[in-house]
Parts: structure tokens; sequence; C-alpha cells
């Protein structure tokens, strides 16, 4: 089975299933860099 980006997943929760913890943590932590980045980014415009 071969694991498509996430970001071209069609059902995320689907997708999310199917990869291991470290991996969704993984995940996790960079859409919650990619949240604090545009935070920081909104606030300094």
């Amino acid at each position: 089975m071969t694991v498509k980006p996430w970001q071209e997943a069609d059902d995320l929760p689907t997708y999310l299933t199917q990869l291991d913890g470290a991996a969704r943590k993984q995940i996790a932590a960079r859409l919650a860099d990619d949240a604090r980045d545009s935070a920081w980014q909104r606030r300094d415009a």
C-alpha cells in the first residue's frame, strides 16, 4: 500500500487512521507550526 502525501488525501480521517502514531504526531506538530506561523504573520502585518 502506498500512502499519498496527506495534502492529496481525499478523505483525511481515513488517511490518518492508516498512519502509525509517530507519523500522526509529526503531522499534528507540522499543522500546529503552520497555524502558529500564520498567526505570527497576521500579527506582524
